[in-house]
């Protein structure tokens, strides 16, 4: 695997799946960069699979029970599946970060969600489709 200008690919990976960081917390671009991996080498439904029960384990792990947020695991991974389409699936680590800068930065889901929704605890338990805070709907339990 290619490398991150941290860690490479693999490295964050294997840790991930041992259940342990490299640096003692799991940073955003860790989390998309084990996304992608997940993405790139298990059909969809499985690799969402995996990447959620992965992150829940290891904020047990990390002793950060409830830190799992079921909506921007799943909202992330769609938009990672979705730009690897996009750049090409068999891009390399690099190639994907150079065309997902947004996704990095971590402002790529504002367009979809409001903060309200996505700081809901409604929104930490289940997937919410983007758009359910918008005007006229429930407010968020």
């Amino acid at each position: 695997m290619s490398s991150d200008a941290t860690h490479p690919v693999w490295d964050v990976v294997r840790a991930f799946e041992e259940r342990r960081t490299l640096t003692g917390s799991l940073s955003h671009r860790e989390h998309v960069m084990i996304a992608w991996h997940y993405a790139r080498t298990r059909p969809a439904p499985e690799a969402l699979a995996e990447l959620a029960r992965g992150i829940q384990e290891l904020a047990v792990a990390l002793g950060k029970e409830g830190l799992y947020h079921e909506t921007l695991t799943w909202a992330w991974f769609s938009v990672i599946r979705e730009r690897m389409e996009r750049i090409g699936v068999d891009a390399t680590w690099e190639e994907f970060a150079a065309g997902a800068e947004d996704i990095l930065a971590g402002r790529a889901l504002e367009p979809y969600y409001d903060r309200a929704v996505l700081d809901s605890a409604l929104a930490r338990r289940v997937f919410l489709m983007p758009g359910g805070g918008s005007p006229g709907s429930r407010p968020p339990d």
